[in-house]
């Protein structure tokens, strides 16, 4: 009885650990979701042992799920180093184009001030006209957006009132004599933002949107939807917002602290990326 009872347990034994094998080093005749199917049909109503293969499944399953063909089939083996010579090319190209191209930088100043004893200020942005290349803004921490109309020989303040900080400016695509601004500093929390900003003279004066945030939140980025320039995302520390009707509605629609947004009109323009700290969404 005893040695029966001996060969059960070690059959089940080499049983689970077979199984939990061919997880383990997966099946690629297979597709990932057949497996991870398979898998998951088979432990649906049973509590993962030691030694079953169960945690080492997991761990193949992690590696794979963001490794697969846009089938989902598993990448050929020769892809790799497909991928990485290409790579290397590229690396190569654009270390040549970088030696033989215009990569010279110069200063456009200004670099000293009589009245600040603690430097100039800080830049916090950089937009520039689509058609016209003498045309430049900067948002700064705490004294609005200044324009150059000169190529940046020469710099007029529009909005350095209040104390105003700028994190981030938007020229409109289609009509550049509509801007919008992001006020506050996105660096510091004690420079908060007051809302959305609109100027539809190019820049030159400035008005206040009827937009609502929360209190001390600070925005850092700004971005039109690639599909509507007449509809913004906005990245905070609050979470993602979308503004929309040209700044008559705004709407969340992630929480999260955020800290950048951008939209891949190389892929699709229907792709926007934006991070957290430790987070892609």
């Amino acid at each position: 009885m005893r040695k029966n009872i001996f060969f059960i347990l070690i059959s089940i034994t080499i049983y689970f650990h077979s199984y939990g094998q061919e997880w383990r080093n997966g099946d690629t005749k297979k597709s990932f979701h057949q497996i991870q199917k398979e898998f998951n049909e088979y432990w649906k109503d049973k509590e993962p042992t030691k030694g079953s293969g169960y945690k080492q499944f997991k761990r193949w399953e992690y590696y794979w799920e963001n490794r697969l063909m846009p089938d989902g089939s598993f990448p050929p083996v020769r892809l790799k180093k497909e991928k990485y010579t290409e790579y290397q090319r590229l690396l190569s190209k654009n270390k040549s184009e970088l030696r033989t191209g215009n990569v010279n930088w110069e200063s456009e100043g200004p670099e000293t001030s009589t009245q600040n004893e603690f430097g100039i200020g800080r830049l916090n942005c950089i937009a520039l006209h689509p058609t016209n290349n003498d045309i430049i803004f900067v948002g700064t921490w705490a004294s609005g957006i200044w324009k150059s109309i000169d190529g940046g020989n020469s710099w007029q303040p529009k909005m350095d009132y209040l104390g105003l900080g700028v994190s981030t400016i938007l020229i409109h695509p289609n009509n550049p004599n509509i801007m919008y601004l992001a006020s506050g500093d996105g660096n510091q929390s004690f420079n908060f933002t007051n809302g959305i900003y609109k100027s539809q003279d190019g820049g030159n004066n400035w008005s206040h949107l009827n937009l609502t945030f929360p209190d001390s939140t600070l925005i850092r980025k700004m971005i039109f939807n690639p599909l509507n320039p007449d509809s913004i995302f906005i990245a905070s520390d609050d979470g993602l917002y979308a503004m929309t009707n040209s700044g008559m509605n705004l709407n969340i629609i992630q929480e999260g602290n955020f800290f950048d947004i951008e939209a891949n009109t190389n892929i699709s323009s229907h792709i926007i990326y934006s991070a957290t700290n430790n987070k892609i969404f």
